[in-house]
């Protein structure tokens, strides 16, 4: 029984401007093509139109590269074509070999020189006793340059052990009994450059009548190494000393306040630089234009075992029975903390006092800031390798340092 459909046909176009006559054999079309989806005879050879102008060339949109591809060339050698050979052909060409006779010579930098620096540093016990000589770039006949032979350097470290001989003896230097001349305000000022934190029950009013009275007298500490028992004052810590032929005596060198991560800073010292900060003290002492002046060398005794980690914080312990004290520094208001204990841990540090009238309280604080550590020669030389002269390094250990000001109790009274 023949099956009647109702179709409807649609006719997608991109041309807007197709004429509508040509719907009848759109719709043949159509019928065609549901006839042969919905019978079953097999195949059917169908042969529909297109439009032949969608494969239609646009020669305006055509393009070729600008250059074309390259071609292999092979040139002629001595007056003939050379070809390739194949993979494993015998040579039988005298072009095809070469003899090490007919190369350049090689040409080679010279680094003897180098090599022998490098091997000096290889060898810190092996001295060679030629100097090196080195020469200068090779295009430019120059004449030759000689290195000063570098002497094993030592790993500096910090010395733990007693320090009592550093300072020759007596350790103690009374006032002289003489008369004093007034200070040179022109030359010598009042250190203005930090104000003075006081420690209670000091305040700021009783610290000016305490440095302006003409009958008090204080104490200025100066650390050496170990840290004193109050809370944000200089460490400080000294370095060993460098024997003879293990590396230059500029490597030991003493540096100024350096701050840490708790807000503190650290002085490092050295054996020369302590001698000659004393030797500064005792002739500001023979000057006698700051008052009577004494000093005092206190020195740790010998079983105090001091220690300095990455962080350049010191601490000390002791033997005693003072060595549960806690590595860190308490204040002297610290509830508990005993003037007794506090005595202690000043036996424990290595320091100097500046005993002075009360009313050079801040001159002596500005020479002490100005001290100046001369590290090398004492007066500017010339190198006869180089020409140049050289000047020697001055350090102001000092400078910046948060020092103890004691009032005639011995009792702490401000930091500056």
């Amino acid at each position: 029984m023949a099956m009647s459909l109702s179709l409807t046909v649609h006719n997608f176009s991109h041309n807007l401007d197709a004429s509508p006559s040509c719907s009848a054999s759109k719709l043949e079309q159509g019928h065609a093509l549901v006839n042969a989806a919905s019978s079953s005879s097999g195949w059917v050879n169908r042969s529909p139109g297109f439009d032949s102008s969608t494969f239609k060339l646009n020669f305006g949109k055509l393009y070729m590269p600008a250059m074309g591809p390259p071609k292999l060339s092979v040139q002629a050698q001595q007056g003939r074509d050379r070809g390739l050979k194949e993979w494993g052909a015998p040579l039988d060409d005298e072009d095809d070999c070469f003899a090490l006779a007919d190369l350049e010579e090689f040409e080679s930098a010279d680094f003897s020189s180098i090599l022998a620096v490098h091997r000096n540093k290889l060898q810190p016990h092996s001295v060679s006793p030629h100097p090196c000589v080195v020469p200068q770039h090779r295009s430019r006949p120059t004449s030759p340059v000689l290195l000063p032979e570098e002497p094993p350097r030592k790993r500096l470290r910090f010395d733990a052990s007693s320090i009592s001989s550093v300072i020759p003896q007596p350790h103690f230097l009374a006032a002289p009994s003489a008369s004093f001349l007034p200070p040179d305000t022109r030359r010598i000022t009042p250190y203005t450059k930090v104000k003075p934190h006081p420690i209670a029950p000091y305040t700021h009013s009783s610290l000016e009548q305490l440095i302006s009275s003409p009958y008090s007298r204080g104490t200025w500490l100066i650390p050496i190494r170990g840290s004193l028992p109050w809370e944000g004052s200089t460490r400080a810590s000294i370095l060993e000393p460098i024997s003879d032929g293990l590396g230059p005596a500029e490597d030991l060198r003493p540096s100024g306040p350096l701050n840490g991560q708790d807000n503190t800073s650290h002085i490092t010292w050295t054996h020369e630089s302590v001698k000659s900060f004393w030797q500064f003290l005792v002739s500001i002492q023979r000057a006698k234009t700051l008052g009577p002046i004494s000093l005092s060398f206190h020195a740790a005794p010998s079983n105090t075992a001091f220690s300095v980690n990455a962080t350049s914080k010191t601490s000390v312990s002791s033997v005693n029975q003072y060595n549960s004290l806690p590595g860190s520094k308490p204040s002297i208001e610290d509830d508990g903390f005993s003037a007794y204990v506090c005595s202690a841990r000043m036996q424990m540090t290595d320091f100097i006092k500046v005993y002075h009238d009360a009313k050079y309280t801040m001159y002596i604080r500005n020479v002490l800031d100005a001290y100046q550590f001369v590290l090398g020669p004492k007066s500017a030389t010339v190198d006869t390798s180089f020409g140049d002269p050289k000047k020697p390094e001055k350090i102001r250990i000092l400078k910046g340092a948060r020092l103890v000001f004691l009032d005639d109790c011995s009792k702490g009274a401000f930091l500056m």
